[in-house]
């Protein structure tokens, strides 16, 4: 059963911990304002009781101070803080430095973009990132991804979306929207070398744009990592154009006297 980190025991925090821990798993919260922290169990404990559910599932919750003890060996870990950009790209970073290679780091913010939100963090570009667009469904049927398991049918105007609970909303595009409006690419090139862009990716001229400083933020400070062996970036298919080099023949590669061995080993 996955281990879960739950960072911020107020409102949204507690109750995330509480659903988790109904639900089985092993939870440690974590909230640097004492009073919040020393509340979080009692405040599940009434919730549960309010519910009608296992009270017991309190057990499996553990409050500690120590954001590194909260996060060491959790599977998942879930940021529930204050609305504050800043704050939560300080807060991820200090995550990503004790937390396992595999653990899966969320977050519960409501309006800041989540890649926003994971700037800067030193394995933001590996694994299987999908990138989601996430609608609020009106009438209370909360945030439904928009993706083909939630989605019903659409038209020019408009998406039906399904939650997990099975409630339908639709979901309207904004009435000023015109397409007419949206960024539509010229196919103009830019003359400084290096500055082909996204054209230059499509037309094969480069595998990547680097933003500035990307190399010095990734940066292992001199441990040999597999991502800096440039043999890892050479496309597959596609040489370099020089011709290759003509195969020696046995008697220039062989030691004196194997080579006539190895010629009627080959007949």
């Amino acid at each position: 059963m996955p281990r879960i980190a739950v960072i911020g025991a107020g409102l949204m925090g507690h109750g995330i911990a509480q659903v988790f821990a109904l639900a089985g798993h092993d939870v440690s919260i974590y909230d640097s304002v004492a009073t919040n922290l020393d509340s979080a169990k009692d405040r599940i404990r009434g919730n549960l009781r309010d519910l009608g559910d296992d009270q017991s599932a309190v057990d499996r919750v553990r409050a500690t101070a120590d954001l590194a003890d909260a996060v060491r060996e959790a599977d998942y870990v879930v940021e529930a803080v204050l609305e504050d950009l800043p704050l939560k790209q300080e807060l991820f970073g200090e995550i990503e430095r004790h937390v396992r290679p595999q653990t899966i780091l969320a977050s519960n913010t409501s309006v800041i973009p989540i890649t926003k939100i994971m700037e800067g963090l030193r394995g933001h570009t590996s694994g299987y990132a999908v990138p989601q667009y996430i609608v609020d469904a009106p009438g209370g049927g909360g945030k439904i991804p928009v993706s083909p398991n939630y989605l019903l049918s659409m038209s020019d105007h408009k998406i039906i979306l399904r939650n997990y609970e099975g409630y339908v909303t639709s979901y309207e595009e904004p009435t000023d929207y015109l397409p007419s409006d949206a960024a539509k690419f010229k196919g103009e090139k830019r003359p400084e070398p290096g500055q082909t862009g996204v054209s230059g990716l499509l037309e094969g001229n480069q595998m990547f744009i680097k933003p500035e400083g990307f190399d010095e933020t990734h940066d292992r400070h001199g441990i040999q990592h597999r991502l800096k062996d440039e043999k890892k970036w050479q496309p597959l298919g596609i040489g370099s154009g020089a011709p290759r080099a003509e195969t020696r023949s046995v008697s220039e590669t062989a030691p004196d006297g194997q080579a006539s061995e190895l010629l009627d080993a080959k007949e």
